[in-house]
Protein backbone atom coordinates (compact mmCIF):
# COMPACT_ATOMS: atom_id res chain seq x y z
CA UNK A 1 0.00 0.00 0.00
CA UNK A 2 2.87 2.36 0.84
CA UNK A 3 4.48 1.97 -2.61
CA UNK A 4 1.18 2.69 -4.36
CA UNK A 5 0.70 5.82 -2.28
CA UNK A 6 4.23 7.07 -2.99
CA UNK A 7 3.82 6.40 -6.69
CA UNK A 8 0.49 8.25 -6.72
CA UNK A 9 2.08 11.24 -4.99
CA UNK A 10 4.97 11.29 -7.50
CA UNK A 11 2.55 11.13 -10.41
CA UNK A 12 0.47 13.96 -8.97
CA UNK A 13 3.59 16.08 -8.46
CA UNK A 14 4.63 15.56 -12.08
CA UNK A 15 1.18 16.60 -13.26
CA UNK A 16 1.27 19.72 -11.11
CA UNK A 17 4.76 20.60 -12.34
CA UNK A 18 3.61 20.37 -15.93
CA UNK A 19 0.54 22.51 -15.23
CA UNK A 20 2.44 25.16 -13.28
CA UNK A 21 5.62 25.31 -15.33
CA UNK A 22 4.05 24.72 -18.72
CA UNK A 23 6.51 25.35 -21.52
CA UNK A 24 9.39 25.85 -19.07
CA UNK A 25 8.99 22.24 -18.01
CA UNK A 26 9.16 21.06 -21.61
CA UNK A 27 12.25 23.20 -22.30
CA UNK A 28 13.97 21.81 -19.21
CA UNK A 29 13.20 18.26 -20.28
CA UNK A 30 14.63 18.95 -23.74
CA UNK A 31 17.78 20.44 -22.18
CA UNK A 32 18.26 17.31 -20.09
CA UNK A 33 17.93 15.17 -23.20
CA UNK A 34 20.38 17.40 -25.05
CA UNK A 35 22.91 17.11 -22.22
CA UNK A 36 22.78 13.32 -22.33
CA UNK A 37 23.10 13.38 -26.13
CA UNK A 38 26.14 15.65 -25.82
CA UNK A 39 27.74 13.38 -23.25
CA UNK A 40 27.28 10.38 -25.52
CA UNK A 41 28.77 12.16 -28.53
CA UNK A 42 31.71 13.48 -26.49
CA UNK A 43 32.42 9.92 -25.37
CA UNK A 44 32.38 8.73 -28.99
CA UNK A 45 34.80 11.52 -29.98
CA UNK A 46 37.12 10.65 -27.08
CA UNK A 47 37.03 6.95 -28.00
CA UNK A 48 37.82 7.70 -31.64
CA UNK A 49 40.69 10.02 -30.73
CA UNK A 50 42.01 7.54 -28.18
CA UNK A 51 42.47 4.95 -30.91
CA UNK A 52 44.57 7.31 -33.04
CA UNK A 53 48.29 8.03 -33.11
CA UNK A 54 49.53 11.45 -32.02
CA UNK A 55 50.08 12.51 -35.64
CA UNK A 56 46.55 11.49 -36.61
CA UNK A 57 45.10 13.37 -33.64
CA UNK A 58 46.97 16.51 -34.69
CA UNK A 59 45.72 16.16 -38.27
CA UNK A 60 42.11 15.74 -37.10
CA UNK A 61 42.45 18.78 -34.84
CA UNK A 62 43.58 20.84 -37.84
CA UNK A 63 40.61 19.54 -39.87
CA UNK A 64 38.23 20.55 -37.06
CA UNK A 65 39.74 24.05 -36.91
CA UNK A 66 39.62 24.36 -40.72
CA UNK A 67 35.91 23.52 -40.64
CA UNK A 68 35.36 26.42 -38.23
CA UNK A 69 34.50 24.15 -35.32
CA UNK A 70 35.88 24.43 -31.79
CA UNK A 71 38.71 22.01 -31.04
CA UNK A 72 37.88 22.03 -27.31
CA UNK A 73 34.91 19.73 -27.81
CA UNK A 74 34.50 18.87 -24.10
CA UNK A 75 33.12 22.37 -23.50
CA UNK A 76 30.61 22.29 -26.38
CA UNK A 77 26.94 21.96 -25.38
CA UNK A 78 25.36 21.88 -28.85
CA UNK A 79 24.74 18.34 -30.06
CA UNK A 80 24.73 19.40 -33.73
CA UNK A 81 28.21 20.92 -33.42
CA UNK A 82 29.44 17.81 -31.63
CA UNK A 83 27.97 15.63 -34.37
CA UNK A 84 29.93 17.62 -36.97
CA UNK A 85 33.12 17.15 -34.96
CA UNK A 86 32.40 13.43 -34.68
CA UNK A 87 31.89 13.17 -38.44
CA UNK A 88 35.39 14.61 -38.94
CA UNK A 89 37.06 12.51 -36.24
CA UNK A 90 35.29 9.24 -37.03
CA UNK A 91 33.80 9.36 -40.55
CA UNK A 92 31.61 6.27 -40.69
Amino acid sequence: VKNDFNKAVETEQKILEKEILGSDYKAEAENNTNESDCSAIIKQIKDALGAMSLADKKAKREEIKAAGLPDQFQKVTDSETLAKILSIVAPN
